[in-house]
């Protein structure tokens, strides 16, 4: 398997959705962790 050789920077863009992503992830696990379900 070849090694990756350089790196490639993110978009703003995808930077931008995966702090969204963030956002929404860790206060989810909070409430999960006091017993509310989240997706069912």
């Amino acid at each position: 398997m070849r090694e990756m050789v350089e790196q490639i920077d993110v978009s703003a863009r995808a930077a931008a959705i995966e702090y969204a992503i963030r956002d929404v992830v860790v206060p989810a696990v909070e409430l999960e962790k006091q017993g509310h379900e989240i997706i069912g």
